[in-house]
This record gives C-alpha cells, structure tokens and sequence, in this order.
C-alpha cells in the first residue's frame, strides 16, 4: 500500500515492505515512489521521520530519475502498454500512422518530436475523456457525483490525485503509455475518493467491488513503463 509523508518540500510516496534485513533500504523509482524495506521490529513511526528527514537529497533523487526516464526512450514509442519503432519518413506532409510501427511524415527531427508530442496529446485527450465518463457512468447509481473538472498534468509522485472539496481530479500524462487497465484503475482510485478519503480497507473495498482485478495494474504501474511494454 502506498503511503504519504508530508514535507515542506513536498509530499513523499512510500511503500513499506517488511523483511529479515539488517539495514532499512531505499530503492526510488522514476513513477516518484520510494520502495522500503525494513524489518518488523523498526517502527514505522522512525522510518516516516528518516524521510522527512532527508526529504531534500530523496525529492532530488527521484527527479534525477524521472528526468533520465524521459529520455530513455531512444527510437521507440510507448503506447498503451506496447512498444513500437518509431520510422521517421522524409515527406512535406506532416502526419503520424500508428499500425505495427510508428510512421512519422516529417522534414526533420525537431518536427518529428513534435508530431509525437502532438498524437501523444491527441490521444490522451480522447482516452483520459473516454476514461472517466465510462467510470462515471459506471459509479453515478451509488451517489458518486460528477468531477467539476478533469485536469491532465506531468506528475513525478503519483498518477493521480483529486480535490474532494472541488472535486477536481487530476490525471498523470504518463498513464498514456501503460496499459489501458491501468489508467481506468487510477480514475476509479481518484473516484473513489469522493467515498473514502484515505485508503483504508474499506477504500480498496470500494474499488474491487467495480473492479476485482485492480491489484493486477496496481502492479504494473509499479514497474516503469518500457519494462510492462510487450
């Protein structure tokens, strides 16, 4: 389960494994969470506090990592969980054909990241809409009321938040290039939200009632996405 710290720098995300080690060990992520493991007999009181503690050198870290991510990418482009060669094709007509490669019409490669830049968000717009009004129609019977407003922003720390006051919901860009189960799990976490405000048992109650499945992508967003991609 994942947890929050909050410091004045920013919220951390952890999650708490329990294990015969000596040592409490930190391993970061780019998906902006930091996995720990520790025995049982450390407190997690005392390991909440390390974090906080050392919030500056972990937040800095985790940007290093998600910054490299984002450049790791080379010639391929990662969609819905799948990977595919990006073919540049010199042409004086801009556009961009997804079949079992992606074919990039441009003069050069300046314009042919903006071209990907450009389907990239096309995409999202469509799936993240598609996305949340299926799970809203899914939910609405049970007294889950409408999100005033859906916003897409490049988060390092989570995939997904939601102002219950507002009842805004924000969702991670990056969600794009995992599988689509995995972006329909985070709109339902986000809704679910507006039931239960922190994630207790009855929070993950809530969301395996509409999907029985959810743990199988709550596992695949902990890897990074070149690794799920077929």
């Amino acid at each position: 389960m994942t947890k929050t710290v909050k410091t004045e720098l920013g919220d951390i995300h952890y999650v708490l494994t329990r294990k015969s080690v000596k040592n409490i060990n930190f391993r970061f992520k780019p998906d902006g969470i930091v996995y720990i493991s520790a025995s049982r007999n450390i407190p997690e009181r005392f390991i909440r506090q390390l974090i906080e503690k050392n919030a500056k050198t972990i937040i800095e870290r985790l940007d290093v990592l998600s910054k490299r991510a984002e450049h790791e990418d080379g010639d391929f482009f990662y969609y819905l969980g799948k990977k595919y060669e990006i073919c540049l094709i010199p042409s004086e007509e801009n556009k961009v054909l997804l079949n079992e490669r992606l074919e990039v019409y441009a003069n050069d490669e300046a314009e042919k990241d903006r071209l990907i830049e450009d389907f990239y968000s096309l995409k999202i717009k469509e799936l993240y809409a598609k996305a949340v009004n299926e799970v809203y129609e899914m939910l609405k019977n049970d007294g889950t009321p409408a999100p005033s407003a859906v916003n897409i922003k490049t988060m390092k720390s989570r995939w997904g938040s939601c102002n219950i006051k507002t009842r805004a919901i924000s969702l991670n860009s990056r969600l794009i290039k995992y599988p689509i189960g995995c972006l329909y799990y985070v709109v339902l976490h986000e809704f679910a939200h507006f039931h239960h405000c922190d994630h207790s048992k009855n929070f993950y109650k809530y969301i395996e009632k509409y999907m029985p499945d959810y743990k199988k992508w709550v596992r695949l967003l902990k890897a990074e996405y070149y690794e799920v991609a077929e």
